[in-house]
């Protein structure tokens, strides 16, 4: 049975993840990373959405604040309220790894093939460790200065 729920004032979301304003349907559409997305005008700004946001912040309680909502399938565009879960971006990018939807060096980011593998890693840490600069490593790597500061402070990389 479909539910709906207030979302964002002059609409309303589904359990089944369907977005609708005066019982008219709103077409989603799909963003560069394949997430179904939807464009709203609220008090005359348009504003673009994920279904997937919008049915969890309807249907599912996040006494903890998560950051993220994560889908338990994988599947980017299944926007049913049982295939959405409030995750941490750590948690989220955990399951990514685990249910093999996200593998190091052989994915694309934002349409740029990824430049860094898991295998260069250690070698990195070797190089920080001896002393060498943030740009000279990042030129032996073909990535930015800001890349290897963030593997040298544990922002990036630190699950290897």
């Amino acid at each position: 049975m479909e539910i709906w729920k207030e979302s964002e004032g002059l609409y309303v979301v589904s359990n089944k993840g369907r977005v609708s304003r005066n019982g008219l349907g709103i077409k989603s559409r799909h963003d560069r990373y394949g997430y179904a997305i939807v464009t709203l005008w609220i008090e005359g700004t348009q504003l673009t959405r994920k279904v997937h946001r919008l049915v969890a912040q309807a249907f599912i309680d996040n006494p903890s604040n998560l950051a993220t909502v994560n889908h338990i399938n994988g599947i980017k565009d299944d926007n049913r309220v049982e295939n959405l879960e409030w995750k941490s971006v750590r948690e989220n990018h955990r399951h990514a790894f685990e249910t093999g939807l996200h593998t190091i060096g052989e994915n694309r980011t934002a349409g740029r093939p990824v430049k860094l593998t898991g295998a260069d890693i250690p070698r990195i840490r070797e190089l920080i460790e001896s002393g060498l600069g943030n740009t000279a490593i990042g030129k032996l790597f073909g990535v930015s200065c800001g890349c290897i500061y963030s593997i040298r402070v544990g922002k990036s990389w630190a699950h290897i």
